[in-house]
């Protein structure tokens, strides 16, 4: 079916791996009515928001176009928000709600507690393949063993009784942790077509939370624990609508490019930064109420 308008018609298309056929997308858009001159396309991975065709077309849009795009589902939530952050955020909370379900409000901790194992194993295999495939990043990220395994983890160690915590033996758990980083590093270093880095983020990650733990008394910086304590959750929910309002208002105020040069390194930074302001603000204004009540 033709679309019928005086209107110049852009078409746009992007597959996920430089393997797969763009041609089924491009014959729906030019039966549409799209010029084939006037399809841009990019055969890139989705991992990152560095396309240069879609950059190109933006800049050829105006009032008097009509831009036609095959996925418009996939288009929505992956480009015109920019990158799939909100869907992971909306799946962390629900995950966030189903532990705190199954272990504060049915008091069945230890169902949680069996599955850790799984759930970890689930990840590494999902993340290693989806890595090893070279799929488009927001599959990586979505998995709900991604934020449920270390919640679980971290219920796990945090109920360990304290003098058995105390007689952990750190110069295994430092190794454990320099084993954890080498697998980390090893895929990336020599280039492998096997990416497992994933399983090397579990014994890092793990290996550190354990020193943490049996030093957690120990103070080293104020601030820092002042954030832990009381900013850590309004952090977690303020980062992300933080994160978009700042890049926002940096390419519109600035007129630079936000989705690639060094900017990209420097957006967490100001992130983190705004965040953290606000989420202080919010605790001041917070316990304010709760004390006039």
């Amino acid at each position: 079916m033709e679309m019928s308008t005086d209107k110049k018609i852009y078409g746009y298309v992007r597959v996920s791996i430089k393997e797969q056929n763009e041609d089924r997308q491009i014959i729906a858009l030019k039966e549409t009515g799209v010029p084939e001159d006037l399809i841009f396309i990019d055969k890139v991975s989705g991992k990152d928001f560095n396309r240069p065709q879609y950059k190109k077309l933006l800049r050829k849009l105006n009032g008097d176009s009509v831009l036609l795009i095959k996925s418009l589902a996939k288009y929505v939530i992956f480009c015109t928000i920019g990158f799939a952050i909100p869907l992971w955020y909306l799946m962390a909370q629900i995950e966030t709600y189903v532990f705190w379900l199954i272990t504060v409000r049915l008091k069945k901790e230890y169902l949680i507690i069996k599955c850790i194992p799984v759930l970890f194993l689930l990840q590494v295999l999902l993340t290693s393949f989806c890595e090893t495939m070279d799929f488009s990043w927001f599959w990586k990220i979505n998995f709900v063993t991604r934020s449920l395994a270390w919640f679980a983890l971290g219920y796990y160690i945090h109920s360990i009784p304290d003098e058995r915590i105390k007689r952990i033996n750190e110069k295994k758990v430092v190794l454990v942790a320099i084993m954890g980083l080498a697998i980390v590093l090893i895929p990336v270093v020599f280039n492998l077509k096997l990416k497992f880095s994933s399983l090397g983020y579990v014994f890092y990650a793990t290996a550190l939370f354990l020193i943490a733990l049996k030093y957690g008394e120990r103070s080293i910086c104020k601030p820092i624990e002042y954030l832990g304590d009381n900013l850590s959750l309004w952090v977690y929910i303020f980062h992300v609508p933080t994160s978009s309002v700042v890049k926002m208002i940096v390419k519109r105020l600035i007129n630079i490019d936000t989705e690639s040069g060094i900017y990209v390194w420097i957006h967490p930074i100001i992130t983190l930064c705004v965040v953290i302001i606000i989420s202080y603000i919010f605790n001041v204004l917070l316990l304010k109420i709760q004390k006039k009540r």
